[in-house]
């Protein structure tokens, strides 16, 4: 029986099955790594359907509770849009997306939900920069338009800004990793967008599907502890709906023996293909 679970990485899984191998993610031009990786000033409904997405690039846990999103117009005036709330740790390769939730030529109209608000837009001549809860500045992106235009809030001399209310966005290229602090050369158009938030929904499809080789890590602990991935694969067993020792029952202990399917292995014999996932109910659940 073929399986596709959606699961909450925990710390103990890596102890189960070890071994494994995760791509590490370039490091950027960013003080932490943390980025504006694909931003949007309007969108389908208007001027206030945007939205700003945040990349962690680096290979370490970064803290962002007490980041500030702030805005610059075309006269650079800037001003805080809103705070990233305490408690907020982006993981390597995890995003963070704030919205706009004016009724005003909004709000945003994507199907991916935004992880937080704001209420105050930028202009198409405008840019929008993150810094921290002190002020110090983690990244950068604007228009290349204006007098002076954006300069606090920009790279470089800006990029042009899309205009027509459409779903078109700007998004880093490299992967949303590069970071040549310079807008026009980091960022490119597309169409539609395409932004993701922290629990890595990308909207309506199929999910991302990882790798079970991905999860175990190469360590004592998986290197995706604390997140919510999806994986698929053959079910090769699976613990009694109770679970048991020879004292006493464990509902907990309930679950299904998942493996990696043969085709997708990485041939790497230090890495482990197989996961158990617990707290499953009903193993019928799972066609």
């Amino acid at each position: 029986m073929k399986v596709r679970v959606g699961a909450r990485i925990a710390a103990s899984l890596a102890a189960m099955l070890v071994a494994g191998s995760v791509t590490v993610i370039p490091a950027a031009a960013s003080p932490n790594g943390v980025l504006i990786s694909e931003f949007r000033f309007r969108g389908p409904v208007g001027g206030s359907d945007e939205f700003v997405e945040l990349l962690n690039t680096s290979s370490v846990s970064v803290d962002i509770s007490g980041y500030k999103l702030e805005g610059c117009n075309a006269s650079n005036t800037r001003s805080v849009r809103t705070t990233v709330p305490s408690g907020v740790v982006l993981e390597p390769g995890n995003h963070y997306l704030f919205t706009n939730s004016s009724s005003s030529g909004g709000p945003y109209s994507g199907d991916v939900p935004g992880d937080q608000t704001y209420a105050t837009g930028f202009t198409d001549t405008g840019g929008v920069r993150v810094v921290t809860s002190g002020d110090a500045l983690i990244d950068a992106a604007g228009s290349s338009g204006g007098s002076p235009g954006p300069v606090d809030c920009r790279e470089g001399d800006g990029t042009t800004i899309p205009a027509t209310n459409s779903d078109t966005s700007l998004r880093r290229v490299g992967n949303e990793t590069q970071d040549s602090d310079n807008n026009a050369a980091d960022f490119e158009t597309i169409s539609p967008s395409d932004p993701e938030n922290l629990s890595g929904d990308t909207g309506g499809g199929e999910p991302t599907i990882t790798k079970i080789h991905d999860i175990q890590g190469d360590g004592s602990r998986s290197p995706l502890v604390g997140q919510t991935v999806t994986i698929e694969g053959v079910v090769v067993g699976h613990d009694d709906e109770d679970g048991f020792n020879f004292d006493r029952n464990f509902a907990e202990d309930r679950g299904l023996f998942v493996q990696e399917e043969l085709a997708d292995y990485d041939n790497d014999q230090d890495t482990s293909e197989g996961a158990f996932v617990g707290f499953v109910e009903d193993v019928l659940d799972y066609p």
